[in-house]
């Protein structure tokens, strides 16, 4: 099968995935090949380990002068699922992910669903409650911010 080109998004979402055309890449920055899903560890990029993926409509995009074909920033729905080891573990059920960087230390992940902020682990489970205003982990502690008063998560052993 012939791979079609597309483009990038923002550095904040680098694994991305088409569900209605089921093609999955890697959106540096530069133009990018989007494969059909099966074929992803044969011919694309390899997603192991914990992976956020954003959900796009890699329809949407525009042709360069050299061109190199784009994703635009309304390919990119908002939407966020989580991979583990090439597998996806959870549906496009998250509307936020941290914009700060993320730690996979812990093998878990902040993403946010109508407002409310908490971390999935690797098996797609919540493994911290959805019910922060706002999350940030790095290594054994996240950062969380619940009715306005701000705390300190021990995260260690919440596997």
């Amino acid at each position: 099968m012939e791979n079609a080109q597309h483009g990038h998004g923002p550095v904040a979402f680098p694994w991305v995935y088409d569900p209605e055309r089921n093609v999955f890449g890697f959106a540096e920055i530069g133009p990018i090949i989007l494969h059909p899903f099966d074929e992803r560890f044969e011919r694309g990029p390899r997603a192991t380990g914990l992976v956020v993926v954003s959900q796009i409509d890699s329809s949407i995009r525009y042709v360069s002068g050299g061109g190199y074909e784009f994703l635009t920033r309304d390919s990119f729905l908002g939407r966020y699922a989580v991979m583990y080891n090439g597998a996806f573990v959870t549906d496009f059920l998250f509307d936020a992910r941290n914009q700060l960087g993320e730690s996979f230390l812990n093998d878990t992940v902040a993403l946010g669903q109508d407002g409310r902020w908490g971390l999935v682990g690797r098996d797609g489970e919540v493994v911290i409650p959805l019910v922060f205003e706002h999350i940030v982990h790095n290594n054994n502690v996240a950062f969380a911010r619940h009715n306005g008063r701000y705390g300190i998560l021990d995260i260690r052993d919440i596997r």
